[in-house]
Order: structure tokens, then C-alpha cells, then sequence
């Protein structure tokens, strides 16, 4: 399996993003990933916090807030993986994530991009479908 890079940014919301790295944590125990955080222009620093729960996190501190998009772009920046996964820090993964992904990007090369189903985690039985439109 090729490298996964799963970025996220933190912004002011530790308990979340400790939450999202256990979750990463539990269920890519059999993947080939690396984790990046980048912490957004944070009131503290809680990068032991982070440390502790995801040993292997490849951890980057910004000392401004770039934004969403500059928090990403900070994070792919330091990315070595044949994919990247960019998540929320609110998100939780399923534990075939991963492979799921990567399996159908290798298998139909004409992809280019691909999105996960997303549930509403208080109504699972609900889709999570955000638009955009002009």
C-alpha cells in the first residue's frame, strides 16, 4: 500500500483534535500513513497533548493563524505521501478508511480526487452533504 498523508489543522479546539488523533490512532493500525497537524496561530501550545496520544504525528506550530486553507497548504507542504487525505480536526474515521480509498484511487488511475461518505456523527443514519454552488 502507498503512503497516506492525512492532514488536519487545529485552531483553539484540543479536546477535538485529541479526540480525531485516537480515532486515527485506532483505526489505521494496518495502514501506511503519516499524520500531519498543523496548529493554526493556538492560544497554547499543546503539542505534548498531541504528542502523547500520536508519537508519530508529524507536528508543525504556526505562530499566526493562516486560515483553513494556509493551515492546509502548511501541512501539504510537508507531506510525503503518494495520497493526501486532508480531514477536519472534528472528524472520526471508520476503520477501513484508508484502504478503501487508496484501493480505488490505484484501481481506476482516470480518478484524480475522491471523498468519503460522510455522516452526521450525532445521526449517523444522516448524510453529510455540503454543496457548493455559484
Amino acid at each position: 500500500m502507498k503512503l497516506t498523508s492525512i492532514v488536519s489543522v487545529n485552531y483553539n479546539q484540543p479536546e477535538v483534535t485529541l479526540a480525531f488523533l485516537e480515532s486515527v490512532k485506532i483505526n489505521t493500525k494496518n495502514d501506511h500513513i503519516e499524520v500531519i497537524l498543523v496548529d493554526n496561530g493556538c492560544k497554547e501550545d499543546h503539542s505534548a497533548s498531541f504528542l502523547a496520544v500520536f508519537p508519530e504525528l508529524i507536528y508543525i506550530r504556526s505562530s499566526k493563524n493562516l486560515g483553513f486553507a494556509g493551515g492546509n497548504n502548511l501541512g501539504i507542504k510537508a507531506a510525503k505521501g503518494n495520497f493526501l487525505l486532508l480531514l477536519n480536526n472534528d472528524t472520526e474515521i471508520s476503520g477501513n478508511l484508508i484502504a478503501t480509498l487508496s484501493n480505488a484511487l490505484e484501481d481506476n488511475p482516470e480518478i484524480g480526487m475522491i471523498s468519503p461518505l460522510l455522516l452526521f456523527y450525532d445521526q449517523p443514519d444522516i448524510i453529510n452533504m455540503q454543496v457548493l454552488l455559484k
